[in-house]
């Protein structure tokens, strides 16, 4: 998909001309604030946090195309693969940084080690770098869908229903959570929304799924898989399949 490699590479980078430029840290190595120190590209990059809730709209159109044509072993195995060694060089790599130039907070072993599992954040550990905060929401749209192909493939109709039910659900515990905060609902609430992420949901399921198939249909004659689709493959009045 060039396309989308194109917009995940121009999204990237505003995510890091908003870090660089638009953000607190600014002022930690600058001495002056986003918008003095870079008073015209501050006007614009303030804007590239925006990148990040794009992004995961991507991630829901690509994740679950992608899972539509492999079986759960297969959508686990690619996801860890695509994702861990990058992350972990990335975890060594500021570690190594921090462990160099940052006088103020130098990370232990422990927490080193704690970060390569990427759910440090659910352990109560800091990340080693801020921006990690949104692997852990994209490792909870993945459990989301291997749950969903636990129970079969992923056809349209299951998409849709993870699509439509989640943000829905993740809203009325948000509701939930606003009303009974410190309650027994609350602390059960609280739980369930560190599962669904009622911020980022509805950014997963924004996009309507093209490429994810549809669920095969049985003619009850013959019993073998019949396409909808205009000009496919039919079964003939004698149980052959016919043009």
């Amino acid at each position: 998909m060039p396309l989308l490699d194109l917009m995940r590479f121009v999204l990237a980078g505003a995510v890091v001309l908003y870090h660089l430029t638009a953000t607190p840290t600014v002022s930690r190595y600058l001495d002056a604030p986003p918008a003095t120190a870079f008073p015209a590209l501050n006007e614009v990059s303030r804007y590239g946090w925006l990148g990040v809730q794009v992004f995961f709209v991507i991630s829901g159109l690509v994740i679950t195309r992608s899972a539509a044509h492999g079986s759960l072993r297969t959508f686990v195995t690619s996801r860890a693969v695509r994702l861990l060694p990058a992350y972990w060089a990335c975890v060594v790599l500021t570690a190594r940084l921090r462990l160099l130039w940052d006088d103020d907070r130098r990370p232990g072993a422990g927490e080193i080690l704690l970060n390569l599992t990427m759910v440090q954040g659910q352990l109560g550990v800091p990340s080693l770098q801020v921006v990690f905060w949104t692997l852990l929401v994209e490792l909870k749209f993945y459990l989301l869908v291997a749950a969903v192909l636990a129970l079969g493939p992923l056809t349209r109709p299951r998409v849709l229903l993870l699509a439509t039910v989640w943000p829905v659900l993740a809203l009325v515990v948000e509701l939930g959570l606003a009303q009974d905060p410190g309650g027994a609902s609350g602390v059960a609430l609280r739980g369930v929304a560190e599962l669904l992420v009622p911020p980022f949901a509805a950014f997963f399921g924004a996009v309507r799924q093209p490429g994810v198939r549809r669920a095969v249909r049985r003619s009850p004659d013959t019993g073998r898989g019949e396409r909808g689709a205009r000009g496919a493959r039919r079964p003939g009045p004698c149980g052959r399949g016919r043009r």
